[in-house]
């Protein structure tokens, strides 16, 4: 059975391991990495690296855990003991420290190594963005880059895109395909600052609330960072909603002029500033599905935006749909 899997984010990865040699499974993703969201982005000439999508992970189900383990055993992902505090209005509410009572793991020595792990002995097409997808002549699903050269045919087609992609990716043969429409994602800035020295913060995570910034974050209190002080700052899905098509520039002026009164810092130790626009960052509310499974077309739909914005709900969607799927194949 040769199946086709679009995205290589948490669900696409996982599902493709579990299917690993029941299966001829074929990854194709746009982007040039591995892990959707769970991504770092580096700066080379100031040598900066920003987990500027996903924070962290917790583990709540055991079947997130027995496949998490391997990676924890080889030391690719860690607990982050994090000094955590709750703002509102630029005062602290609230603060713990974060410790294995209820672990918080990420990536070491950054969050896109469990995306790179996940990807080790699995066949991944990178940078190929898949336009279009219709019936072979053969009876199965021919796939077409953007270039509509042809990417192989196969017997299912599993799309693992976030929900507006998936909707207009998949064929209207798709049982669930008007369903789609109705799913909205929202949306989330992450801006990435870079420091000359060391900021005056007893925190190593705020939650903001109240505020167009949700979530701070000092980076470089991660496991094995490097030693200069990288900030992320993750806006409201409210706010970011709102504001999606606005001028980037001015998206970045307004998350500094949130952040400084919160972090004070000085304008002439800030040395690096940049935003990333995540469009699909979330979902709006909990799915009732946390797979979506056409047999008769042999079509399927996975990821987070089926249960809610985790890194364990992408897992547990494709885990979901494996589960029906080893009934079939």
């Amino acid at each position: 059975m040769n199946i086709a899997i679009i995205g290589a984010g948490i669900s696409g990865l996982s599902l493709a391991n579990m299917l690993n040699g029941i299966a001829n499974v074929k990854i194709f993703e746009k982007s040039r990495g591995f892990g959707g969201r769970i991504a770092t982005r580096r700066f080379y000439n100031e040598d900066f690296e920003f987990d500027h999508g996903a924070q962290f992970f917790t583990i709540k189900t055991d079947q997130f855990k027995k496949f998490m383990q391997p990676l924890i055993d080889q030391g690719i992902a860690n607990v982050w003991n994090a000094k955590f505090v709750e703002i509102d209005g630029n005062n602290i509410k609230y603060q713990k420290e974060w410790n294995l009572n209820y672990p918080h793991y990420v990536g070491v020595p950054k969050m896109n190594e469990i995306g790179k792990y996940l990807a080790n002995n699995l066949e991944v097409i990178l940078e190929t963005e898949v336009k279009k997808i219709e019936k072979s002549n053969k009876n199965k699903w021919r796939l077409f880059d953007i270039n509509s050269i042809s990417l192989g045919d196969f017997d299912w087609v599993i799309s693992s895109a976030p929900v507006l992609q998936t909707q207009i990716l998949l064929p209207k043969e798709f049982a669930y395909h008007n369903y789609l429409k109705f799913r909205k994602m929202l949306g989330c800035y992450s801006l990435m600052l870079g420091f000359e020295n060391r900021l005056n913060i007893n925190w190593d995570v705020a939650l903001v609330k109240n505020s167009k910034i949700s979530w701070i974050s000092n980076n470089s209190s991660k496991p094995e960072r490097k030693s200069l002080n990288a900030i992320v700052a993750l806006s409201s899905n409210e706010w970011a909603d709102k504001n999606m098509e606005s001028e980037i520039e001015e998206i970045k002026r307004e998350m500094l002029k949130t952040i400084f009164p919160i972090i004070k810092y000085k304008d002439d130790e800030l040395i690096k500033c940049e935003i990333h626009r995540w469009r699909y960052a979330n979902i709006a509310k909990n799915n009732k599905y946390k797979y979506l499974l056409d047999i008769d077309n042999r079509l399927a739909a996975i990821g987070d935006w089926c249960i809610r914005g985790t890194i364990e709900s992408g897992f547990l969607s494709a885990n979901a749909l494996y589960n029906e799927l080893i009934k079939i194949i």
